[in-house]
């Protein structure tokens, strides 16, 4: 009984490591979602239009990089202005701690945008390159020779390599390709909403449609021709009627010539390939004329390689996003690094290493002055709906604080910050509220009010801790 019992979980375990290992196997295949664009994507047309949308999706990521930097700045902007408007209000701290995050903020998001707009590029135009090869190739794949059109014409010298008989009889016949400039395609085609597709599937592609690139190479030709008579017994050849033939019979229509040659056409062979390649692994395999790539030579095709190189770091960055303030939440700020090390300066925890870090809700509250809640809805939104007034020579400005922000942030900040300075050279005789000193006088007077001679505190919360406002002077400098 347990042998059987042994055996059965022996099976159990063995069909479960197979389906894992079906599992990665199916998984390594790199088909995504962008399978089904990769396969409609099988003729000219439909590679025009695929190629079309991936560069407009590679646009989009540069132009989204660049949106976002300009939000998270202007976000920056806002919280500075209302840092310096609220100091000395019970939203100081959490402004002054989240104009600090906005300025990170903003600073990442411009070095992401500025990394995109190079990283990106280099993708756009490898995939502009392979857009134009793909186009070009069709162009001269689909240019062939009409059957019995060649124009013949006598050529001089001696044979070069039938020397016997009669040595002098050449003739050359010429095709002359009419330029294709454009192909018709059907824009009604229903597989083509899905090759648009590919934009949705970009950033988490796997396989791109590129084709091989050792595809792209000359066509094998195949020349037709025939003969008629003994074309051995003239001393040269002669042109026949209409150039279409050429031998010992002078101005003979060619169903007429007894001995004659005529090349009747050329068939040329242009598979054009469109296959998904695996970006990954083309961009770690080295292209098979890899020796020859030196400095010394000009590559006429953009090599696979180089294409899946730059649409994976593309990739990465698009990848890589900051999140706006706005979209972020009281307790998950008071959990990052950030907020703890403010709490602990504001707190005056710093010196006291073995402690262990504050809890959240600790911090939350201590910066925030509440457990939880929305930026936006607690600290942003009450920027939209303030009014402020600047006196200025030609009429006061009016506004919120986003309003003064987006139009008037420089003089906002210098009216706002000579105001603070001016309250602040007023408080400077000593008043605690100002630099945590002694109070002497009439501060000392309001001190014993309650007759219990305390320095005036804020508390928060039941774990609270105090907040002098020394701490908080500190904080301001600190950060």
């Amino acid at each position: 009984m347990k042998q059987e019992v042994r055996i059965q979980a022996t099976l159990k375990f063995t069909f479960a490591a197979c389906g894992l290992m079906a599992l990665q196997l199916a998984a390594g295949t790199g088909d995504g979602p962008e399978k089904t664009a990769n396969e409609q994507a099988n003729d000219i047309c439909g590679a025009d239009i695929y190629y079309k949308h991936v560069k407009a999706e590679l646009k989009r990521w540069v132009e989204a990089k660049a949106q976002t930097a300009r939000n998270l700045a202007s976000e920056a902007r806002l919280l500075n202005l209302a840092t310096t408007l609220y100091k000395n209000t019970p939203k100081a701290l959490a402004y002054k701690f989240l104009a600090t995050l906005a300025a990170d903020k903003a600073q990442e998001a411009a070095a992401q945008a500025e990394e995109a707009q190079t990283t990106t590029a280099r993708a756009l135009e490898a995939i502009a390159q392979r857009h134009g090869e793909h186009l070009t190739f069709a162009a001269l794949a689909t240019s062939r020779p009409v059957p019995g059109k060649l124009t013949h014409a006598k050529a001089d010298g001696r044979n070069v390599l039938i020397a016997t008989g009669t040595t002098s009889a050449k003739c050359t016949a010429t095709y002359t390709p009419t330029p294709q400039y454009s192909t018709e395609c059907d824009p009604a085609d229903a597989k083509y909403a899905s090759i648009k597709s590919i934009r949705s599937h970009l950033a988490d592609a796997k396989k791109l449609m590129l084709g091989n690139d050792q595809a792209f190479k000359p066509p094998s030709t195949t020349v037709q021709f025939e003969g008629a008579g003994d074309l051995g017994t003239g001393s040269n050849w002669a042109l026949g009627s209409g150039a279409t033939h050429c031998g010992d019979e002078v101005a003979k229509q060619a169903d007429r010539a007894a001995k004659a040659i005529a090349v009747t056409g050329v068939a040329t062979s242009t598979p054009h390939d469109f296959t998904a390649i695996d970006l990954q692994e083309a961009a770690s395999t080295q292209p098979a004329n890899h020796d020859q790539r030196n400095g010394k030579q000009t590559q006429y095709f953009v090599a696979n390689k180089d294409i899946a190189e730059a649409v994976v770091a593309a990739q990465r960055i698009a990848k890589t996003n900051t999140l706006a303030l706005a979209k972020e939440t009281i307790q998950n700020l008071a959990t990052t690094k950030a907020a703890q090390a403010f709490y602990t300066h504001v707190s005056d925890q710093k010196s006291k290493h073995k402690q262990s870090p504050a809890a959240g809700p600790t911090v939350a509250e201590a910066i925030f002055g509440k457990k939880e809640g929305s930026i936006q809805n607690e600290f942003l939104d009450p920027l939209t709906r303030d009014s402020h007034t600047i006196p200025t020579d030609g009429g006061a400005i009016k506004g919120s604080t986003q309003k003064l922000a987006e139009d008037n942030f420089a003089r906002a900040m210098a009216y706002y910050y000579s105001e603070n300075m001016k309250k602040a050279a007023a408080t400077a005789g000593g008043n605690p509220k100002a630099d945590g000193q002694a109070a002497t006088g009439e501060d000392k007077k309001e001190e014993k009010k309650d007759g219990d001679n305390k320095t005036s505190t804020e508390t928060t919360g039941s774990n609270s801790f105090v907040i002098k406002t020394s701490h908080l002077l500190l904080a301001f400098l600190l950060f």
